[in-house]
């Protein structure tokens, strides 16, 4: 396992607890990154997410969900996140109102080819995550 890692800041005009229901509720995930998304109850559980023209849903494992961090573990597919460990941690923004993201997707080998695609992909992303928040209109990145 690499010690790569790519990291966001998002500020977000809505409170603590709408981006932890964004980010830990099957309804909060399909709002923003994939409409098709499985949430387990609570951790230790699978989180699966399914994408258009991807031969099987990504595998991971939702190890912390706090009202300040949520961590998921990557699992076996897609091979090359397998290792890896996604980290939101979820504070009050101490620059004005709001909430601020900081999200970490780190355990990369920095030679893995797939890092660029990642990162860009994760930025687009999190615009999504910003607005649904904020809105709670759903908009997924990724419609099956």
């Amino acid at each position: 396992m690499g010690n790569h890692f790519m990291r966001y800041q998002v500020d977000v005009a809505a409170d603590k607890d709408a981006v932890g229901r964004a980010l830990t509720t099957e309804s909060g995930v399909n709002g923003w990154w994939t409409n098709q998304a499985t949430m387990p109850e609570a951790p230790g559980g699978r989180l699966e997410l399914t994408f258009p023209q991807v031969p099987q849903p990504f595998d991971l494992e939702l190890a912390e969900a706090s009202p300040e961090r949520v961590v998921w573990l990557a699992g076996s597919f897609p091979p090359f996140w397998e290792g890896t460990t996604i980290r939101w941690e979820i504070t009050d923004n101490p620059e004005g109102d709001g909430t601020r993201i900081v999200m970490t997707h780190a355990g990369w080998d920095p030679d893995n080819p797939a890092v660029g695609r990642v990162t860009q992909g994760w930025g687009e992303i999190l615009t999504r995550l910003r607005s649904f928040a904020e809105t709670g209109d759903p908009d997924p990145y990724f419609a099956n």
